[in-house]
């Protein structure tokens, strides 16, 4: 296998998005929030690579349906009370408690939403890893410094900003 293998050919079609502010296009509302709150801290840390930005962007999609279900179910919490067919008395309608869509759909995408915050250490755990292994943080000023967001990515050759690192 050459390098040459790696080059896009005719039969293979080169995709550039048009990525415009420098978020995808492929993105919804919520998803483009995370992204332009948490990528530019991302890339000054190097905790991603031009090869990460389509678990990136499923990350950022995840974590922004995540947040729409919240706002989604507002105030009326987790349950909401659905009618019954049952009367407990003729001709007084009766509820039950119901888990609500948007919960059920964030439960739903926690295991996957999980997975990526470990890929991309977004966890305090994951996070804690890195640091004992020496890659791609600081020592503990990574975890606790709000100054020292990982450091060294222009030193390292690293993509300094979102629009670089698509």
């Amino acid at each position: 296998m050459s390098m040459d293998d790696d080059l896009p050919t005719d039969d293979v079609p080169v995709i550039e998005a048009d990525l415009g502010d420098g978020v995808p296009e492929e993105l919804d509302e919520y998803g483009r929030k995370v992204w332009l709150s948490e990528t530019p801290a991302m890339m000054r840390a190097g905790r991603l690579k031009a090869t990460d930005r389509t678990g990136w962007m499923r990350y950022c999609q995840l974590v922004g349906s995540y947040w729409e279900a919240e706002v989604i179910m507002g105030d009326g919490g987790r349950y909401q009370d659905v009618p019954t067919t049952h009367q407990h008395v003729k001709g007084q309608l009766t509820t039950m408690k119901r888990i609500h869509p948007a919960a059920a759909h964030q439960y739903k995408i926690l295991p996957e939403l999980r997975q990526l915050e470990d890929r991309f250490a977004r966890s305090p755990l994951a996070r804690a890893n890195l640091v004992m292994k020496g890659l791609g943080g600081s020592g503990a000023g990574d975890l606790f410094n709000s100054e020292n967001d990982g450091g060294g990515a222009a030193e390292a050759g690293r993509p300094t900003s979102p629009a670089a690192f698509n």
